[in-house]
Parts: structure tokens; sequence; C-alpha cells
């Protein structure tokens, strides 16, 4: 497999409904994480959120590119708020 020579590629256009729809998507999905690990301290339900958000973006995941980023957006929102949520049990 040939590296990719990143000059080569089409500059992408970015759909400003589609791109603000994806932070609210984000934002909510951190709170109600957060909410869970503070409030309730049941982390199946983290799987549910985010069994729902892949079923939403199903049809989106075919993309290689678009499930790359959004595997490394959510892993790294879930590991942030997950983190914030402990330190604050444990502040308390």
């Amino acid at each position: 497999m040939e590296p990719k020579n990143i000059s080569d590629e089409q500059p992408r256009t970015v759909d400003d409904r589609e791109y603000n729809a994806g932070r609210v998507i984000g934002m909510l999905e951190r709170w109600l994480i957060y909410l869970v690990v503070v409030f309730a301290q049941n982390y199946n339900v983290i799987a549910l959120i985010l069994a729902a958000k892949g079923f939403a973006r199903f049809r989106q995941l075919e993309e290689r590119e678009f499930a790359e980023y959004v595997l490394i957006g959510t892993l790294a929102s879930i590991l942030l708020t997950i983190v914030i949520g402990q330190g604050i049990l444990y502040a308390l």
C-alpha cells in the first residue's frame, strides 16, 4: 500500500448545519455520560449511549475516514468525561 500524499487530496467542504449538529450531539453525549458517572455510577448506560450514536450514524460510518474521525472523537470525549466525573466523585 502506497502512502498518501496530502497535497494531492481535494479540500473537503464542511456543511455548517452538520458541523453544528455534531457539536450539540457531542455536548449532550458528554453531559449524559457525566450525569451517569456522577449520579447513577452505572457504566452500562454508556454502552447504550454509544449504541444509539452508532445507530444514528450507521450509513456515514461506512466511509473509513469519517468512521475514524468519529471513533477518535467519541473515545476521547468519553475518556475525558469519565475522568472528570470520577475526579468529582473522588473530591466529594
